[in-house]
């Protein structure tokens, strides 16, 4: 899951054309001194990336414990200066900050300055809404039941320039819970920006000072922090959005408003350090990271894909943990498979480029995993037209077009689609994400977009 982009719409046009990013020169790759065999195929599959146009550029780091098999940069880190991306290219990497914020939650917890059942009006008392009864616990899981801030109307008006801590509680504070805490799961960003708050509370330091002294630099980090701040890292990449060929830099967006919840830039050099640390037990005791990988489970039983700022799936029957990260101009995706100690890390400058799928490519190369196969059926173009329109995503909006012989999906994601039968379509390039259309009087109604074994209901909007 992401930190979703509110401002999706392109700023200003330049002429720059996707045959640019098909022709850039590729930073050399850096392979491990024994070879793998799959390394020619997995610098494939990125210069394949790479020649759809779609991306202008991206850093991959492939490791299997120790060793790096692929280490490389590809594409345009800025199109109009001419500047590759190279291996240690810093990104925004959105809500990959959310494993950050998690472990920095479980030190203070370690260090007896926070208890996960503590409730959010301890450390944040000028709440008075019925955010303030939520506990640290749900917050880290999802489990809270507070809206997300970046689906009200009162940030999405402000969103392009910095709000203050404060305004940003009275936004949070003044609006319902969508469930009783604990009842239910919904990513939410609200959380992680209020568990930020709680660090600096219980640290006595800002959010990005505390992660500098406690996380990242006794790790090792020195290209990782707070994306722009002078406790933490200035990115050195341009963010982009790229639609059929057209590409246009990133609109303005101020990196307060994501906070702890996904404000963070790194390398994916510096994440693939981190992932093998933390999961090397050497940033938080056993049994905190135990409890960070743990899916949690809601009132009644039932369990979710969800630790605390981590999700754990499965790839093709294989143990997957891992988290994406989307904000204006970029989408990254990173994630570890502990039976086979491979770790994949993708980062992109388009905020549209759908960094999982590329990772899941990735990954079914290295597992041996054969790529699923889609049985596309054939559909009438005129049929085609009862699916066009917009949808309700979160925050934003999913936008169903039609492009010839197929539809294609504009929103989180930017992908055509392929029709597998009963108002069904699959992603062409991630088939395992699914779009099943309700119909009512041969006119879409809503979406129930599948994905992780997770089902959201989308509905229509005019």
């Amino acid at each position: 899951m992401s930190y979703l982009s509110v401002l999706t719409r392109k700023s200003w046009r330049w002429n720059a054309l996707a045959s640019v990013i098909a022709t850039a020169l590729i930073a050399p790759a850096v392979i491990a001194q024994r070879p793998s065999r799959h390394v020619a195929a997995l610098d494939s599959i990125a210069e394949s990336v790479m020649r759809a146009g779609k991306v202008p550029g991206m850093a991959v780091l492939i490791m299997k414990a120790g060793d790096t098999l692929l280490s490389r940069g590809y594409g345009y880190a800025d199109v109009e200066n001419k500047k590759m991306v190279v291996n240690s290219s810093v990104f925004r990497i959105g809500s990959i900050t959310k494993q950050f914020t998690a472990a920095a939650v479980l030190q203070l917890v370690e260090a007896g300055k926070l208890r996960l059942t503590d409730s959010l009006h301890l450390y944040l008392p000028t709440l008075r809404g019925p955010a303030r009864n939520a506990t640290i616990h749900q917050l880290l899981s999802h489990t809270s039941g507070i809206p997300s801030y970046t689906e009200l109307p009162a940030f999405r008006a402000k969103a392009r320039s910095a709000i203050l801590p404060t305004e940003m509680l009275r936004m949070i504070d003044t609006v319902a819970l969508r469930f009783s805490h604990g009842e239910q799961w919904a990513y939410n960003n609200s959380g992680y920006y209020l568990l930020g708050l709680v660090i600096e509370r219980a640290a006595g330091v800002s959010y990005a000072a505390y992660l500098q002294r406690a996380l990242l630099l006794p790790n090792g980090l020195r290209h990782t922090g707070y994306c722009g701040s002078p406790d933490g890292v200035a990115e050195t990449v341009v963010g982009y959005d790229v639609e059929e060929g057209a590409m246009s830099r990133a609109g303005d967006f101020s990196m307060a408003n994501p906070f702890a919840a996904g404000a963070l830039c790194s390398s994916a050099q510096e994440i693939g350090g981190w992932l093998r640390t933390l999961m090397g037990g050497h940033v938080i005791t056993a049994g905190s990271l135990q409890r960070m990988l743990t899916p949690v489970s809601l009132n009644g039983g039932r369990r979710t894909a969800y630790g605390y700022g981590l999700e754990v799936t499965e790839l093709g029957g294989r143990e997957r943990i891992g988290h994406g990260g989307s904000i204006p101009g970029f989408d990254a995706y990173a994630a570890f498979y502990p039976e086979s100690s491979f770790t994949v890390i993708v980062l992109t400058n388009n905020g549209s480029a759908n960094a999982e799928a590329i990772e899941k490519t990735f990954a079914r190369q290295l597992l041996g995993i054969a790529s699923l196969s889609i049985r596309e059926l054939p559909l009438p173009k005129e049929t085609l037209a009862m699916y066009v329109g917009s949808y309700r995503a979160g925050p934003g909006r999913v936008v169903v077009t039609q492009r010839g012989e197929r539809l294609h999906v504009a929103g989180p994601v930017d992908a055509d689609l392929a029709y597998i039968g009963d108002h069904t379509f699959v992603l062409v390039d991630e088939p395992d994400v699914k779009l099943a259309f309700r119909v009512e009087l041969d006119s879409a109604t809503s979406i129930a977009w599948t994905s992780r074994g997770r089902t959201l209901t989308l509905p229509r909007v005019p």
